[in-house]
């Protein structure tokens, strides 16, 4: 993005060279758009995901693999990665990823590792104490409310209080009507464990320590305090 960013802010160009490339021509001229293939990391070695224009890859180490003609299916409802007729595409695919993996850096995170001392702050070293977690401010109790939390998991805002209204979902229509929608929610992370912990416990990814579909949040970040725990203890009626 920063290469776009000054060509057509016209920011002072630096003296170092910069990773990627401009899209100022692709924006001003996106029928001219060549193909290429556009490489994402994920968080482990041997785990990532490749884009262009026809195809989309997606490896998950010796966990597998899959593999969507996003034309053809622009909504990644079919994994095709195990028909043989692609193979050749998986293979050309790989080949935009890198064949060596650098080691990960040890996991830290804000919660846990991260002294703070005044004005300043510091990673924490091997074998020191770990900082206590923060207090949570009680409010006082008053008149008890009922809350009805509903979450649907890999299913971007494909729903008509969404705007989609070709997809049928008269019951979510129905509570859309009888409620509020929320229409600037913004998705915290590009996977869905650390997502949903955001918004369960009202942290960044970063800060929770929950950055993959492995990681437990009591474990990562011990002390934390979820939305459900909260409203028990702030003597909310019953959470659902």
């Amino acid at each position: 993005m920063y290469p776009t960013f000054v060509e057509m802010c016209g920011l002072p160009k630096l003296h170092q060279k910069l990773e990627g490339t401009s899209l100022a021509s692709t924006l001003a001229k996106p029928e001219a758009a060549m193909n290429r293939d556009v490489y994402l990391p994920y968080m482990a070695p041997g785990e990532y995901a490749v884009i262009n224009k026809n195809w989309r890859y997606i490896s998950y180490g010796k966990d597998g693999e899959e593999l969507y003609d996003v034309k053809a299916d622009p909504n990644e409802w079919d994994n095709i990665a195990d028909k043989p007729e692609h193979a050749g595409v998986k293979a050309k695919l790989r080949n935009s990823a890198p064949k060596e993996f650098v080691k990960p850096a040890p996991k830290r995170n804000i919660g846990k590792d991260l002294i703070i001392e005044g004005e300043t702050f510091r990673w924490r070293k091997g074998g020191e104490q770990a900082p206590a977690p923060r207090k949570t401010a009680q409010k006082k109790k008053g008149n008890k409310k009922n809350i009805l939390f509903i979450v649907c998991d890999d299913l971007n805002t494909h729903v008509s209080p969404s705007g989609y209204d070709h997809i049928k979902t008269p019951a979510l229509a129905q509570l859309e009507s009888e409620g509020m929608t929320f229409n600037r929610a913004f998705c915290q992370y590009p996977v869905c464990g650390p997502s949903r912990a955001s918004f369960l416990n009202g942290l960044y990814p970063t800060s929770s320590g929950v950055i993959d579909n492995k990681s437990d949040v009591r474990q990562a970040r011990p002390g934390t305090v979820s939305m459900p725990q909260f409203l028990k203890k702030a003597a909310i009626g019953q959470v659902a």
